[in-house]
């Protein structure tokens, strides 16, 4: 754009940046104008970093806020009756020197923040600018209308807004639209803040054409006897109207819309942070956004980088990298076949050992977290069937070229309001290398204490004899005393049935060590090979399939246009039956002629006896159904009349088409065994 503001030698004109900033208020006014919004070009002027498009000061505005997570207050509740707290026999010197220490190091805290934090307030302040308040620029004003409740600026360079006492700008010197130019008379000398913006005070903003536009007119009521003459004043000030513009409508094509930026990609600086934007498509690895966060102000120490895609097959659409604590997090959006949405863990970190988080929504098995390290595997369910919620497994040390021995598998259940408290698990704990079983069972109503019921396993050569059992290799506690104990057949059950889920459970702890296995390595695939998903309405990226479908529409139009343009040959069955039909003569023509018409009016005759049947069959029927509604309607439910009624209301339809079917027979078969006659009798076979 600034190669085309040539001039010849010894010419003056504007500067070429402010030329580029008037050019896209202009532009950003009419579109904003054409969408219904109140709008003004605003010609006056900004400091450096406005017109120089400087973004070093201001905050990132891609960076996402988190939200902090309201956290309830828990109230104290008082007790009638207080514990009186044991005597603090701690030394009061001890403590007071204590508590001065705390204190010291506090306010050396404090005052290193401050330091710390006037040290980032001189890095951002502006340097001194010897043209301030005196760059040019061209900015929007949007009052209000639609959408707007309260006026403010609108930097076309950046997109940021502004409020109206902004120190972003120094002075206003016009305000232009499609309706007027509006030249500001107030004074600028102590900011924007003083400035009004009521464009109807003559005194304040001197219009280039008498009266104000039509949108901003206040009216008088006046008599019905007077409207002669403000019709006269309405036409008297129509010359003062603008005329219409003489500019064509902005057109910009497809590709360079979805292109975005220059070359696809543009860069920008903002405070600690800088963004890269690309073009959807443009970046192999459906890359759209990359901020990297700095923690000095000249962008030298990295500290995060966040990624953000578009259109992957994997789903992802987020990855974080916090260069602090060397942890990444991957987003992704809900549709994967693991049904994972979060994977977080350490960088360039692969292994199942290693610290990981997993999140997943929509599971068949109710599993949304798995959290794993070298020593622990942790599952978090919920709505399951069982109740369950937990599963904690705790490993051994690894040996090499040995997966991790299971030490300990915790589950955890919630309530089951079908079973007793009593018989409803909570807690269930598998001691491998002491073969202990630690059951603790749910809290009674008004119980302060649960019933547990522990196992010792027989010793292997025992297990799988079903008459040894020994009662002294278990015990546990009731918390209704007046419940019954349990005999031995039940403990003996009992017994049994926990040996086989700890079995089980061995096995699902290993196919879950599998599945998060596969995961990884399913991720290192798609990081390696990434793909994108491309939208079928997508004309920039389906080129091969567009043309691909127009080239089968193409050769299916041509088929089309082939079979119409190619006659139908009636007699050629005829004719084939003989070795030489071009030795027949004219009574075997005759013959055959006669038999094709005989045998297309027979046809004609089937194909109407076909129809006429189907519809005495399906009327027998309807008719069965009905008088069977009739006399078994008192029987039915509500589900069976619906169905019935569906049923019948079917065979009326079907009826009503075979009816359809026979009335046009009935009236094209004259004139198609016309056709026939008439094209046997045009054409010469011999």
């Amino acid at each position: 754009m600034t190669s085309a503001l040539k001039v010849p030698p010894g010419s003056q004109c504007a500067l070429p940046t402010v030329a580029i900033a008037s050019m896209i208020a202009t532009a950003l006014c009419s579109l904003l104008i054409g969408f219904g919004y109140n709008a003004y070009v605003v010609s006056g002027y900004a400091i450096k970093d406005i017109t120089e498009k400087i973004m070093l000061r201001i905050d990132c505005p891609f960076v996402e806020v988190a939200e902090d997570e309201e956290v309830e207050e828990e109230v104290e509740k008082v007790s009638k009756y207080t514990v009186t707290p044991p005597r603090d026999l701690r030394s009061k010197l001890l403590l007071m020197m204590e508590g001065r220490e705390k204190e010291k190091i506090r306010l050396e805290e404090e005052k290193a923040a401050e330091i710390e934090r006037n040290r980032m307030l001189d890095e951002e302040k502006r340097p001194f600018d010897s043209l301030e308040g005196q760059r040019i620029h061209g900015w929007i004003l949007l009052k209000e209308g639609k959408d707007v409740e309260a006026p403010f600026f609108l930097e076309p360079t950046t997109g940021f807004r502004y409020e109206l006492d902004s120190a972003m700008y120094c002075g206003i010197e016009s305000l232009w639209n499609d309706k007027n130019y509006w030249i500001n008379m107030q004074q600028c000398t102590e900011g924007m803040s003083c400035i009004e913006y009521d464009l109807t005070d003559v005194e304040k903003w001197e219009h280039l054409l008498i009266g104000e536009p039509i949108g901003s007119r206040k009216y008088k009521t006046e008599d019905i006897g007077e409207e002669d003459d403000g019709g006269k004043e309405m036409y008297d000030e129509k010359h003062l109207d603008m005329p219409l513009s003489w500019s064509l409508p902005i057109s910009m094509p497809h590709e360079a819309l979805a292109t975005r930026f220059p070359n696809g990609s543009k860069t920008s600086h903002y405070k600690r942070t800088i963004v890269e934007e690309f073009a959807p498509y443009v970046m192999s690895d459906g890359l759209v956004t990359r901020i990297a966060s700095y923690k000095d102000f000249d962008c030298t120490v990295l500290v995060k980088i966040e990624e953000r895609y578009k259109n992957r097959s994997d789903k992802l659409y987020k990855n974080v990298y916090d260069l602090e604590t060397n942890i990444v997090e991957d987003y992704f959006h809900p549709g994967r076949e693991d049904g994972c949405i979060k994977h977080t863990h350490y960088h360039n970190k692969e292994s199942i050992d290693d610290f990981r988080i997993l999140d997943f929504n929509n599971r068949f098995d109710g599993l949304i977290k798995i959290e794993t390290d070298l020593k622990h595997l942790t599952e978090h369910y919920a709505n399951r069937d069982d109740f369950q919620n937990n599963r904690h497994t705790d490993y051994g040390p690894k040996t090499d070229g040995r997966r991790r021995d299971i030490i300990k598998i915790t589950e955890k259940y919630d309530r089951n309001e079908k079973l007793h408290y009593a018989d409803d698990i909570n807690i269930r704990e598998f001691n491998f290398p002491t073969r202990e079983i630690n059951i603790k069972y749910h809290y009674g109503p008004s119980q302060i204490t649960y019933s547990t019921r522990y196992f010792q396993k027989p010793p292997p050569a025992e297990i799988g004899e079903v008459e040894t059992f020994h009662p002294e290799l278990t015990f546990g506690y009731q918390s209704d005393l007046e419940a019954k104990p349990p005999t031995l057949v039940q403990l003996y059950y009992l017994l049994e049935k926990q040996m086989k889920d700890e079995e089980r459970l061995t096995d699902d702890v290993r196919i879950m060590e599998k599945q998060i296995k596969d995961f990884l390595f399913l991720r290192n695939r798609e990081l390696a090979f990434p793909s994108l998903e491309v939208s079928l309405f997508n004309r920039e990226q389906n080129i091969e399939n567009r043309m691909a479908m127009l080239q089968e529409e193409a050769e299916a139009k041509l088929q089309m246009d082939k079979e119409m343009e190619e006659e139908t040959d009636y007699f050629g069955p005829y004719i084939a039956k003989f070795d030489n039909p071009h030795m027949l003569s004219s009574f075997q023509i005759r013959q055959l002629k006669l038999q094709c018409l005989t045998d297309f009016k027979e046809m004609l005759v089937n194909r109407a006896n076909n129809i006429q049947k189907k519809f005495e069959k399906f009327s027998e029927i309807l008719q069965q159904k009905q008088a069977w509604y009739n006399q078994n309607y008192d029987d039915l439910t509500e589900f069976d009349i619906q169905s019935t009624m569906q049923e019948m209301s079917y065979i009326i339809f079907y009826m009503h088409t075979l009816e359809l079917r026979l009335i046009r027979h009935r009236d094209l078969s004259a004139s198609r065994y016309e056709a026939v006659a008439q094209y046997l009798e045009d054409h010469k076979f011999n």
